[in-house]
């Protein structure tokens, strides 16, 4: 017999948000055998800081996707990088997005909990903002938006997940 255990609240529990501002959205796109010289690529610029996402996406037109959430002066040596060798070899596609800003929150529980990114979606997208970019892990939520909706996003995820008592009303900044 197995005993299956699912925790459920009616607010979902958070440790708080921290909204990191006047960041940059940088989407590389390159083929799949292009792998090994993306990965190449990024691990010899990640020897300085500067990442504060970082995801892979497979894509509709058979592409991988990177995503990075980084400081606008990382962006730059990124970009030139890839310029230079995209001059050697098929070309690369390259988006750019600056200022965006990222909002991140944990929570206990979110692991053994489903209905997370539903409620954080659901709310987002009942106040009109649009999600630039996410992801999450076991216990991690990151939003990308638009500075001028991070207010409304904030309002809104601080409505509909509970915080502590200490942070409530005053999420973290950077």
């Amino acid at each position: 017999m197995e005993t299956i255990a699912v925790y459920w609240e009616p607010r979902i529990k958070t440790y708080g948000f921290q909204e990191f501002k006047g960041l940059t959205l940088l989407e590389i796109g390159g083929s799949h055998d292009r792998l090994p010289k993306i990965a190449a690529r990024l691990a010899a610029l990640s020897d300085t800081n500067g990442f504060e996402l970082v995801f892979v996406q497979p894509g509709d037109d058979n592409l991988l996707h990177f995503f990075f959430v980084l400081r606008e002066e990382r962006a730059d040596s990124i970009l030139q990088g890839f310029e230079t060798e995209e001059k050697e070899s098929e070309p690369v596609e390259m988006h750019r997005e600056h200022p965006v800003d990222m909002i991140f929150f944990h929570g206990p529980h979110f692991g053994d909990r489903f209905g997370i990114a539903d409620a954080a979606f659901g709310c987002l997208a009942k106040a009109g903002v649009i999600v630039m970019a996410a992801a999450c892990s076991a216990s991690s939520f990151y939003l990308v938006v638009r500075p001028e909706q991070t207010p409304l996003a904030m309002e809104c995820l601080a409505e509909t997940f509970e915080a502590p008592a200490s942070l409530a009303g005053h999420p973290g900044k950077r």
